[in-house]
């Protein structure tokens, strides 16, 4: 017992005498069993670094001035190109007026830039106003040369045009009134209650000439007659079924109505004959293009032909309207600032602060290293974690053979102030495959400080959130 109790006061005495006895455990095991499991480790090495309290809120200040500077950049243009103040931004590590001169020089720089814009922009505005001026032209010598062309041609292709027009109205007007001769019968017939017919009588009946001053048709047994011998010195004879035949007088007087229709429209239409003359409106079209010919000639001679002035002059006028619709686009206010929003602003500026001093300061103020990772038995293991510190960040390397094989990397941490862990024997943490970062050998020193201070932000809002 006497032993005992000289050998507490020994120890209580020697934790005095050094920097001080830790709240717990000194010696840890980096657990490596996932990384076992699919390769095969060859080599083990790391550090082990003891944070001490405050670096998570130099951190914080860190991230948000580094997002402040990555937004500041943003915020000036935009205000400059929108006419817009600036809104305050105010770092929690850099000095204001060191920030401040920084805004002053992007702003400098971004008014720059909007110039330069501005003077793009009214060179395209310049060059299509250009463009607009030449097809103006092009459009004027297009419309002088068809007006030429119309002085020589006189006007045989505007009576052609309307001739042609005419044959096709005719021509419709001639398939209205066939197609009447059936709905004329039908209506009749319905109105007597006798079944309709399908078949149109004018595709078929007799035609009868009457040469010898005849006032009446022949009789014609069981046909409908319609006498037409004043008008055109016959008759036609159609066959109807006994119902209709009854109605006789109506159905005849009605298909004589259609039938002289009809003769005064293909009267007008007459024939287009390959061999002999053609009659009606096919002959007024040829003779139109006779006419013209000499005349059209002459003008193709000096002008060319007439449907590619026409189409010269529509293209034209097509690129005229085309590029008025860009010259008001581009004079709008909308792409105006659709074209500031959509440039890239990144100048080069000095500046008397730098984001990666802060952080080299911060990684040596705040970290320290106490102990180094090593290789033991299965996992790796490290010893000698003493002081007063608020976290332990272990780096542990692993050289690993297999079908993944290189340098890989885990960063666990481990909260120091968690009871659970100062009551426990030995510090642990355990690598998760998940986790492993593949590392260069030749990688430098800023790469993985920036990793370190990600992790540790990632485990204190882990921390707050639970």
């Amino acid at each position: 017992m006497i032993f005992k109790k000289s050998f507490q006061t020994s120890l209580i005495v020697g934790c005095l005498l050094l920097s001080g006895c830790s709240k717990y455990p000194s010696e840890g095991v980096v657990d490596t069993r996932s990384v076992r499991e699919f390769a095969e480790i060859k080599e083990v090495s790391g550090t082990v670094y003891g944070i001490k309290n405050g670096a998570i809120e130099k951190i914080e200040s860190l991230k948000h001035d580094d997002a402040l500077m990555h937004n500041a950049r943003g915020a000036v243009w935009k205000s400059i190109f929108l006419n817009n103040p600036i809104e305050k931004m105010e770092p929690k590590l850099i000095e204001q007026s060191q920030f401040d001169e920084m805004i002053d020089l992007l702003t400098i720089k971004a008014k720059e830039k909007k110039l330069e814009v501005e003077e793009g922009l009214n060179n395209d505005i310049e060059k299509l106003k250009v463009k607009i001026v030449k097809f103006n032209l092009k459009k004027e010598e297009f419309e002088l040369k068809i007006s030429g062309y119309r002085k020589i041609a006189g006007n045989n292709l505007d009576i052609i045009g309307v001739l042609e027009q005419r044959k096709v109205d005719l021509k419709k007007s001639r398939n209205a009134i066939i197609s009447s001769a059936l709905e004329k019968v039908n209506a009749i017939a319905e109105k007597n209650s006798i079944t309709a017919i399908t078949k149109n009588p004018l595709s078929s009946y007799a035609n009868v000439d009457i040469k010898n001053g005849d006032k009446e048709c022949p009789e014609y047994k069981g046909r409908l007659e319609v006498n037409l011998i004043k008008e055109k010195k016959k008759c036609l004879f159609f066959r109807f079924d006994d119902e209709l035949m009854k109605q006789s007088s109506k159905i005849s007087s009605a298909l004589k109505y259609v039938l002289l229709k009809l003769s005064e429209i293909e009267s007008e239409l007459g024939e287009n004959k390959i061999w002999g003359t053609s009659t009606g409106i096919y002959a007024k079209i040829e003779k139109a293009k006779k006419s013209g010919k000499k005349a059209k000639s002459h003008a193709e001679d000096k002008y060319g032909r007439f449907y590619r002035l026409e189409s010269n002059l529509e293209r034209a006028k097509n690129n005229l309207n085309s590029l008025s619709q860009q010259l008001s686009q581009l004079q709008s206010k909308d792409h105006q600032e659709y074209m500031m929003s959509t440039t890239s602003f990144f100048p080069k500026i000095e500046q008397s602060f730098s984001i990666s001093e802060l952080r080299q300061k911060i990684f040596t103020e705040y970290f320290e290293k106490v102990s180094d990772v090593i290789a033991g038995e299965k996992n790796a293991e490290f010893s000698g974690m003493s002081g007063d510190y608020e976290n332990a960040l272990i780096v542990t390397e692993m050289l690993i053979g297999g079908l993944r094989r290189g340098l890989v990397e885990s960063i666990n941490i481990i909260d120091l102030n968690d009871e659970n862990v100062q009551k426990s024997d030995m510090l642990k943490v355990t690598v998760q495959r998940r986790d492993l970062y593949e590392k260069r050998s030749s990688e430098k020193e800023e790469r993985l400080i920036r990793r370190l201070f990600l992790k540790l932000s990632a485990f204190h809002e882990k921390q707050l959130a639970s």
